[in-house]
């Protein structure tokens, strides 16, 4: 009942700050204390109107998380309800706070915490908001979450190879992937909480995808950015471009040609093809700064060089009608910046790229002539 002033305002965003900063950096010493901190910032959290105070409660169990690992995953579902109540909260530093708060708990979904599937429910909602700070932080929670069951699935399928080999089957779902093989489950000195608030979270959601095989993945993302418009269109193009960030370093030559074919492959979407001519300029500035963000600038040397030869490839198989322009002229502004960015290391793929853009001198649209 005490009236908050702002020195007593003050005082409590420094300790809010100051709990989250001792869970970090002394859970070994202080982890006994987790439950009652969470449980006393979440009561706070409901009880605040002030949005600069949630804020810093959301970095707070952040840094709790980051402390305590798998050893407060009882503790994720009270951490879950903060995210969820304030997701849509109307300040933006909040929502964006809330992003990366359900990133940091993206990677204990198969250890017993929060389901894949609850995490990506809500981080796809934030995709669709105003604010592009906001939306970003989403979009890069989305790609974690994707990328840390990508990781899974590949993990699992691992795990059945050398089953096989010893003779010993590995049980699987036959659609994600996902064997009986999971990490392991840790609950450190902090398993306190009612089980009811565990079943809250435990109970699995509808699935937003069948598999997270990789190629999955960005197939499902594709399918949304065709499907959707505007700002979550946007949304999902940011996500995408995370996700190749982040699984860039394992991508196979075969993997690199196929990713390049199929996000080129949005512009020729029956979807896209119809939408104006100021659209698509914006989408294709759009995919252009995904691709250089996270391919071109992410890529080695020899993988620049495969990459170049994939946007060849791709551009030499084209028939040149009027649908595909913007396709042709995003291919080849791409192939400038890798020839560029390579110098004289790009003399073995220069005269292919020569002998590809000279097929396009000719061609009816000015803006392909001029790519």
């Amino acid at each position: 009942g005490m009236k908050i002033t702002p020195q007593s305002m003050f005082s409590k965003e420094c300790a809010i700050h100051t709990i989250g900063i001792i869970l970090k950096e002394r859970f070994a010493d202080c982890g006994g204390q987790a439950n009652d901190c969470v449980n006393t910032l979440s009561k706070l959290c409901r009880a605040t109107s002030e949005a600069r105070l949630r804020t810093i409660i959301c970095s707070s169990c952040i840094s709790i998380i980051q402390g305590g690992g798998s050893r407060i995953l009882d503790l994720h579902p009270e951490i879950m309800r903060i995210a969820v109540k304030h997701s849509v909260d109307k300040s933006p530093e909040l929502r964006e706070s809330v992003a990366y708060l359900l990133k940091s708990i993206v990677g204990y979904s198969n250890e017993g915490g929060v389901p894949a599937e609850q995490l990506l429910s809500l981080a796809i909602k934030g995709l669709e908001d105003e604010n592009g700070c906001v939306q970003n932080a989403f979009a890069e929670t989305v790609a974690a979450i994707f990328t840390d069951q990508i990781n899974c699935y590949v993990e699992s399928q691992e795990q059945a190879k050398v089953g096989i080999a010893r003779g010993t089957p590995s049980e699987s779902d036959g659609k994600s992937g996902i064997t009986s093989l999971t990490r392991s489950k840790s609950v450190g000195p902090t398993s306190r909480l009612s089980i009811a608030k565990l079943r809250d979270f435990s109970s699995q959601p509808k699935k937003i995808i069948e598999s997270y095989e990789l190629k999955a993945v960005v197939e499902h993302i594709i399918k949304q950015i065709t499907k959707q418009s505007g700002t979550i269109r946007s949304g999902y193009l940011i996500a995408l471009g995370y996700l190749v960030k982040d699984c860039v370093q394992t991508l196979s030559d075969e993997d690199l040609e196929w990713l390049t074919s199929t996000v080129f492959g949005i512009l020729h979407d029956a979807n896209i093809t119809t939408i104006s001519y100021e659209d698509m300029a914006f989408l294709r500035a759009r995919i252009s700064y995904m691709i250089r963000s996270s391919l071109t600038s992410n890529l080695s040397e020899v993988k620049l060089r495969t990459f170049a030869v994939s946007l060849t490839k791709f551009v030499s198989t084209l028939d040149g009608n009027g649908k595909l322009d913007a396709e042709i002229q995003l291919a080849f502004n791409e192939l400038e910046l890798i020839v560029m960015t390579l110098r004289s290391a790009a003399i073995s793929v220069v005269d292919d790229i020569i002998a590809a853009a000279t097929v396009y001198l000719r061609h009816a649209s000015y803006g392909v002539r001029s790519a």
